[in-house]
């Protein structure tokens, strides 16, 4: 399961959580495992999800934050804005 963090349609920070549990992630000051932040510009979620090989949705900021916790232990910091 993939879960980022848009600004714009920019991926801000990105957590990877895998089928026997491991997260990684990229953002703020860090990164784990091969997780990295997209370079190019997003697409929008309706046509991420249009792609028969995802199924995208909208999470809400504190959900995304709880993920991302997680999969930091809360040691990676966001990006200063």
């Amino acid at each position: 399961m993939l879960y980022s963090e848009i600004a714009a349609v920019f991926e801000v920070r990105k957590v990877e959580v895998y089928r026997d549990g491991r997260h990684d992630y990229a953002g703020g000051s860090g990164s784990t495992g091969t997780t990295v932040r997209s370079e190019p510009l997003l697409p929008a979620v309706d046509e991420i999800d249009a792609d028969p090989e995802f199924s995208a949705s909208v999470i809400s900021a504190d959900e995304f934050e709880r993920v991302w916790l997680r999969a930091t232990g809360g040691g990676c910091p966001p990006l200063a804005s």
